[in-house]
């Protein structure tokens, strides 16, 4: 009975990828507790982003909401996003202010998507983004032969 040497080599570059595993954990634990270099008390805006392709906040000094949608290029890919952020009990006003922002759109003839969110700070933003899932090429040029798709 012969009995092979065990490849101690292998075991010991286990051990250390372990160890350098652990520790790059510990690290990036850590890392998210003190904040990874944003400014201090700064909230990221929460804005929904795919495919944006204008945005517009409302702030003193900009230009009117109304002047803005109309200064828009309409493609019927894109869908119109206002987004209202508020914080403890600036919910009701907010709120309100965004549906009248909804309410402009569309007058404008805009179908707007309204999202309400909590947060840090009250903020209002629209969006235009190409992350609508109602427009179907086949179906907005008419052609709807081989289309299992229904137009809404």
């Amino acid at each position: 009975m012969s009995l092979r040497p065990v490849p101690g080599w292998q075991f010991v570059l286990a051990d250390l990828s372990l160890i350098l595993f652990l520790t790059t954990a510990a690290a990036l634990s850590q890392e998210g507790d003190t904040g990874s270099g944003s400014a201090a008390g700064a909230s990221p805006p929460s804005i929904p982003d795919a495919g944006m392709t204008a945005l517009y906040v409302v702030q003193p000094g900009a230009p009117s909401f109304a002047d803005w949608l109309n200064s828009a290029a309409r493609d019927p890919r894109e869908r119109l996003t206002i987004s209202a952020q508020y914080i403890a009990g600036e919910r009701a006003a907010q709120a309100r202010d965004a549906l009248e922002l909804v309410a402009l759109a569309e007058r404008s003839g805009f179908a707007a998507r309204l999202v309400l969110t909590p947060s840090m700070e009250s903020r209002i933003a629209a969006s235009f983004a190409f992350d609508s899932t109602d427009f179907h090429p086949d179906i907005a040029g008419g052609n709807t032969a081989g289309n299992d798709m229904v137009a809404r």
